[in-house]
C-alpha cells in the first residue's frame, strides 16, 4: 500500500473520520471527496473499509435512529429525512426505525418533549396560539399530525396525566 500515496492518505482520512463518530458509506465517500480524493480512489477505501467491517449502513442506521429517538425525542418521519440525507436505503431505514420504536415508542418520545416544552403546565390549559406554536414544533420533530393532536386534544389512556 505504500506504492499508492493517494490511497492510503484517503485511508488515513478516512480512520480519523470514523474515530470521530460512525458514518455511512455515502457520507464517508461524500467526505473523502470533498477532500480532494478521487473518486476511484474513495470507491476502493470505502470498499475495503466495508469489507474490513468499519462500515455497515445497516448498523449505522439502527444507531442513528436510537440516537435520534432516545437524545433528540425526533418522530419516524424526522429520523426517515435524516437517514435518507445519509444515504441509507429505504428497506434499512423501515428496520431501523422498526428497531428503535421496539426499545421507545414515538409516544414516548412526543410526551418526553411535551414534558420539557411545558414546565409543568398540563396540554388541556394551553390556549390556541400556545397549541399552534407546540403542535408546529412537535411536526417539525417528525411527530406525525395525528400523534399531535392525540397529544394535545384529547388524553388517552391517561398517556400525558404525568407531565410536570
Amino acid at each position: 500500500m505504500r506504492e499508492d500515496p493517494p490511497f492510503e492518505k484517503a485511508r488515513q482520512r478516512a480512520f480519523r473520520l470514523l474515530a470521530r463518530r460512525a458514518q455511512s458509506k455515502k457520507e464517508l465517500k461524500d467526505k473523502l471527496v470533498d477532500r480532494g480524493f478521487e473518486r476511484v480512489v474513495v470507491d476502493r477505501v470505502v470498499k475495503m473499509f466495508a469489507e474490513n467491517g468499519y462500515l455497515n449502513d445497516e448498523t449505522f442506521a439502527r444507531d442513528w435512529a436510537r440516537h435520534l429517538a432516545r437524545n433528540r425525542h425526533y418522530g419516524n418521519r424526522r429520523i426517515e429525512t435524516s437517514l435518507a440525507d445519509k444515504g441509507i436505503a429505504k428497506e434499512l431505514i423501515a428496520r431501523a426505525i422498526a428497531d428503535v420504536r421496539g426499545e421507545i415508542e414515538e409516544r414516548e418520545g412526543i410526551r418526553k418533549v411535551l414534558q420539557k416544552k411545558l414546565k409543568g403546565r398540563k396540554p388541556g390549559g394551553l390556549d390556541r396560539a400556545e397549541k399552534r406554536r407546540l403542535a408546529q414544533s412537535l411536526a417539525l420533530r417528525g411527530y406525525s399530525w395525528s400523534l399531535i393532536a392525540e397529544a394535545l386534544g384529547k388524553k388517552q389512556e391517561g398517556l400525558f396525566d404525568d407531565i410536570e
